[in-house]
C-alpha cells in the first residue's frame, strides 16, 4: 500500500481485505453511511474539505497500521533457522513497520491539526495525480481487466488534478461533487453485495453443532 491514493482510500480497501469476516448487516450499514456523506457533499458542498481531511487522516491510520500488522505476521511467520543464517530479513521486516508508523503518526496530525484549505486542496491533486498515473501506467503495460473503464477514471483522475493544481480556489467545489458521486456509487456498490452475494453466503453457511450436554 505504498502509492498516496491507496493509503488515502485505504477505508475502502480494508473493507474489502476483511468484508468476508463482517455480518453482512455491518457492511450494509457502512454503505448507506457511505451514500448518507455523499449525499451530504451534493447538499453541503463547502463541507467537502472538511470530509477530505477526515478521509485522509483515517486512511493514513488504517493503512499505517495495515502497514505494521503485515510486518508482525511476517515477523511470526519467519522461522528461527531463517533468522539464524541471516539478519537482514529482520532488517526488511522493521523499515516498513517504521514506515508504517510514521503514517499512523501523519493521519493523527491531520486529524488533529486543522489545515489550510489550500493544502488540502494540493493533497487532494496530489491523490487524484497518483491515481490517474496509476492507472494509466496499468492500463499501458496491460495489466488492467478493464481497460476501457480504467483509461477514462484514468484521464478524468488526472484531469482534476490538473484542475485543483491550477485552480485550487475552485477545486473544493469540483471535489465535493466528485468526492460526492464516489461516495454514492461505492455506497451503492457495498449496499447490493451485502444485501446479496455477502447475505446469502452467510444465511447459506452451515452452523456448527452444539456440544452435547
Amino acid at each position: 500500500m505504498s502509492s498516496l491514493h491507496r493509503r488515502f482510500w485505504a477505508l475502502p480497501g480494508v473493507m474489502r481485505k476483511h468484508v468476508g469476516r463482517l455480518p453482512w448487516w455491518v457492511v450494509f450499514l457502512v454503505g448507506l453511511l457511505s451514500l448518507a456523506g455523499g449525499v451530504w457533499l451534493f447538499v453541503h458542498p463547502l463541507s467537502a474539505l472538511t470530509r477530505i481531511e477526515v478521509y485522509a487522516g483515517v486512511g493514513f491510520v488504517l493503512s499505517g497500521l495495515d502497514d505494521v500488522a503485515d510486518a508482525a505476521q511476517e515477523a511470526r511467520s519467519d522461522g528461527r533457522a531463517q533468522e539464524a543464517r541471516s539478519a537482514d530479513p529482520r532488517r526488511r521486516r522493521l523499515w516498513p513497520m517504521l514506515l508504517g508508523v510514521c503514517w499512523v503518526v501523519a493521519g493523527v496530525v491531520v486529524l488533529a491539526v486543522p489545515l489550510p484549505a489550500e493544502v488540502l486542496v494540493y493533497l487532494t491533486a496530489l491523490v487524484f495525480l497518483s491515481s490517474g498515473a496509476t492507472r494509466l501506467v496499468e492500463v499501458a503495460r496491460g495489466h488492467s481487466e478493464a481497460r476501457r473503464q480504467d483509461l477514462l477514471r484514468g484521464v478524468l483522475d488526472l484531469a482534476l488534478a490538473v484542475f485543483c493544481a491550477v485552480l485550487p480556489a475552485s477545486g473544493a467545489a469540483v471535489l465535493a461533487v466528485a468526492f460526492g458521486l464516489r461516495s454514492v456509487l461505492v455506497g451503492l456498490k457495498i449496499v447490493v453485495l451485502s444485501t446479496t452475494t455477502l447475505r446469502r453466503a452467510q444465511t447459506s453457511a452451515p452452523t456448527p453443532p452444539r456440544a452435547a450436554t
